[in-house]
């Protein structure tokens, strides 16, 4: 028998996700239990497309009297193409089976893995859906004012695409489908569904948002707008947020980005929260060693002032907390110890900044080096990555050369380096076949929110050919 959708006993929530978004949605799942307010039952169904890599008791852990999480395996018959950007991922596309994976339940409360709960689940779940679908809030970045845009897109092309492709009466009724409540006894007796998958057939998969287009296409500005702090987008805020949603590329348990922002720290203390979070630390270091931030700091420094701003007393009191997970509590006390070894020293190694990390506008790659065509040049052919640099003094050498050059009658050149804010911290106007010494900017990190673009301009020119190789760091 099916459950009602007004039931007072049980609240059902549904997430998805593959093993890159195992321990996010970990923390997501301790977050939505700690802010649990009333006595009602919340049923957490997890559907899992890939084997669980970590210990199952980190899951079943999270089970008591109130609080049921289901884990359960479901086939991911989504691919997305190899174009998508890689903070999508073909598993969010898994929600749109939700209708039929939970063929006895009649509402659900949808969760995208990248956020943490701070309010009590139970109230958003209570929603008054009337006669329409799904509840959802409007998508401030995408539909806001200043008027924004996915990256790569202007205003009016994100605006003209959403009357015209996505086919919405109104582009600024978008919502983000990070958050939803899904009336799934409507969605099962209509043909959304199959309306949604003929959309992504026809789209190829290759809209910026992929099923978010598809349910908004399907929806058409039919739903009820949840009130906005239920789905705060870290890059915009909000006082008072309710469900905090790191959407886009730049997650908080990832080096790159902003740092120390008041919502990467939040999602810090929620994960400090759950028995995960060394698991979490020790891969944030080893994104910080892949992009060579282990080369210019100790795991100390990285530690204390990047995002997660731990400190030796925090990991101690964790492996106290979460002593009977025998794996997180030595994983915590073996932090503790590292941040106990503070280096005086930084390494004297030069850190690759390679190519594969950057942006760049027309290059043709060679191996290791991209080779750009000078004619067609006109701006900034090289910039990024945006990634944070721990505080110290630094140079910075350019693997860069040109040859066959034919100068134009007002022929520019140029390295530099600037901050998030466009603040220029060395900057150097290049002759036309730059030498060793002038491929070298030095800089200063003086501040904690620092993080940095190198970045390569050329216009101007009639012909010639620039090779770029990366940039390499060293700390002075």
């Amino acid at each position: 028998m099916s459950e009602r959708a007004d039931s007072a006993d049980t609240v059902h929530v549904a997430c998805c996700f593959d093993r890159k978004m195992e321990l996010p949605f970990l923390v997501l799942a301790s977050s939505l239990k700690r802010h649990l307010k009333g006595d009602r039952k919340v049923v957490l169904h997890a559907f899992h497309s890939d084997p669980i890599a970590h210990d199952l008791a980190y899951f079943a852990g999270l089970n008591s009297a109130a609080f049921e999480l289901r884990l359960r395996p479901i086939e991911n018959r989504f691919q997305g193409p190899a174009t998508w950007p890689s903070h999508l991922t073909a598993a969010s596309l898994l929600r749109l089976r939700l209708p039929s994976v939970l063929k006895d339940i009649d509402r659900v409360v949808y969760l995208d893995c990248d956020l943490v709960v701070l309010h009590d689940i139970a109230t958003l779940y209570d929603t008054d859906l009337s006669d329409v679908p799904l509840a959802a809030c409007l998508d401030f970045w995408l539909t806001g004012s200043p008027p924004f845009a996915p990256p790569g897109w202007r205003a009016d092309e994100w605006h003209k695409f959403l009357r015209e492709v996505v086919r919405l009466s109104d582009s600024k009724a978008y919502f983000n489908a990070g958050v939803m409540v899904m009336d799934l006894g409507r969605f099962r007796s209509s043909s959304l569904i199959h309306a949604a998958d003929e959309f992504l057939e026809r789209t190829n998969y290759e809209t910026p948002f992929v099923d978010q287009e598809a349910l908004n296409h399907v929806v058409d500005g039919v739903f009820v707008r949840l009130d906005r702090r239920w789905n705060v987008l870290a890059a915009l805020g909000h006082s008072d947020p309710w469900i905090i949603h790191y959407a886009g590329p730049y997650k908080p348990w990832s080096c790159e980005g902003r740092r120390s922002t008041f919502w990467n720290r939040r999602f810090w203390l929620e994960a400090a929260e759950s028995a995960v979070l060394p698991f979490l630390v020790r891969a944030y270091l080893e994104t910080c060693d892949r992009r060579g931030l282990s080369k210019l700091q100790p795991a100390a420094v990285l530690l204390s002032s990047g995002k997660p701003r731990l400190r030796k007393r925090d990991m101690i009191a964790h492996a106290e907390k979460f002593r009977s997970f025998t794996e997180a509590a030595q994983a915590s006390e073996s932090i503790a110890r590292d941040l106990d070894r503070r280096s005086e020293t930084t390494h004297a190694d030069a850190v690759p900044v390679a190519i594969d990390i950057m942006s760049t506008r027309g290059g043709l790659p060679d191996g290791e080096i991209l080779i750009f065509d000078l004619k067609a040049a006109d701006g900034y052919i090289v910039f990024g990555p945006y990634l944070w640099y721990p505080t110290g003094s630094y140079e910075a050498t350019f693997d860069l050369s040109v040859t066959h050059v034919v100068p134009g009658p007002a022929t520019n050149l140029m390295i530099d380096i600037v901050d998030d804010t466009d603040g220029c911290l060395a900057q150097r106007d290049l002759s036309i076949v730059p030498s060793a010494a002038e491929r070298t900017l030095q800089f200063v990190v003086d501040r904690d929110e620092l993080f940095l673009a190198f970045r390569v301009f050329a216009t101007g020119f009639a012909g010639g050919e620039l090779r770029f190789g990366g940039v390499k760091l060293r700390p002075r």
